[in-house]
């Protein structure tokens, strides 16, 4: 055959053989499966994405969330002194109740000890559920974490599960505590005011770059359980 018949007849073509092109159409396929796949990954990884972004948002404007308009109210550093992950820095005095069962609980709930100046700091951690407040005290740590069920904060420490009316009054910030649940394992027992503890806590101005706190914590057959009151320095400005 002729080197001109040979090209005729596709022997020197570039026709391909059925074998040839049925593994082509498998390797197309093979590539676009595949292709798919990654484009499915990747829309996973940015919805994964925003979602946390949403969460990470919702826990870092916990308090804007629940105060609404009156967040504005505050003062600026009380707001300051809101920010998520920065570390504020401050001076408290604590104190416990002087009875018998008082000074009990305390041992045995590992509050922070007595001190006239406990050199102090506060980092608040966002969380998928809310947030992580983290209190220093000189050496002892007094971490409870805080979420919102409804217009109310709710805040927890061990057992106990403390539901609070954040207002505003006179740029302060005012916590009313509206309810108290004790935790057993999966089960939230909701208790009558005469049987549960009572928070009181407040913040105010304490100048262009200072926040005043002061917090008490009573119980009903054992008076005054812990009390600390100071001031932290937040510096800055806020969102």
């Amino acid at each position: 055959m002729s080197g001109r018949e040979a090209v005729q007849n596709g022997c020197g073509s570039q026709r391909r053989s059925p074998e040839r092109r049925s593994v082509s159409r498998g390797t197309l396929a093979f590539s676009t499966g595949r292709a798919e796949r990654g484009v499915d990954t990747l829309g996973s990884l940015a919805l994964l994405g925003i979602n946390l972004q949403v969460q990470f948002a919702m826990s870092g404007d916990l308090y804007p969330r629940l105060l609404g308009d009156a967040w504005w109210a505050l003062a600026e550093p009380v707001r300051c002194a809101h920010g998520v992950g920065t570390e504020k820095h401050g001076c408290f005095r604590v104190a416990h109740g002087t009875g018998w069962l008082a000074r009990l609980l305390v041992r045995w709930s590992g509050l922070p000890r007595a001190a006239s100046a406990a050199e102090t700091r506060l980092r608040i951690v966002a969380e998928e559920a809310g947030q992580r407040w983290e209190r220093h005290f000189e050496r002892d740590e007094l971490t409870t974490m805080q979420w919102a069920e409804g217009n109310h904060l709710v805040e927890r420490f061990g057992a106990w599960e403390l539901c609070f009316e954040l207002r505003v009054e006179d740029a302060t910030l005012c916590y009313v505590q509206r309810g108290a649940r004790l935790c057993l394992g999966k089960f939230r027992l909701p208790l009558p005011r005469a049987c549960a503890p009572l928070v009181s806590a407040r913040e105010s101005c304490d100048g262009s770059s200072r926040v005043k706190v002061a917090v008490t914590v009573t119980l009903p057959l054992a008076g005054l359980l812990l009390a600390y009151d100071g001031h932290l320095d937040v510096g800055g400005r806020s969102k």
